[in-house]
């Protein structure tokens, strides 16, 4: 990595890759399977495109689904997307036991 004062070097965009590469081959290495955020986009755009096809209407929160590495080169990040929430969902809960946190 070149230098790491200034923001033109672009040295913040080189770690993020190499890090995200890093995580990426040692899933691999250990037979664990993880797809990368291109790989996750493409998948999205298929069940979008089924989705449609069955005449079901996608929702979702764009900030969610757009991923934080270069998110301009997925087809969803201009493309809005309805955050309503629909029902069957899985939805968060309250924890169960809240005292078991405290003792652990």
């Amino acid at each position: 990595m070149e230098n790491t004062k200034h923001h033109r070097s672009l040295w913040k965009d080189e770690a993020l890759v190499a890090l995200n590469q890093a995580v990426l081959d040692s899933y691999k290495k250990y037979g664990v399977t993880i797809v990368d955020h291109h790989t996750a986009a493409e998948q999205f755009r298929v069940f979008e495109q089924k989705e449609e096809s069955a005449g079901r209407h996608v929702t979702g929160k764009w900030s969610w689904l757009v991923p934080p590495m270069a998110p301009s080169t997925t087809h969803m990040y201009f493309k809005p997307y309805d955050n309503t929430l629909v029902t069957p969902n899985y939805f968060y809960q309250k924890m169960e036991y809240p005292d078991v946190q405290k003792n652990t």
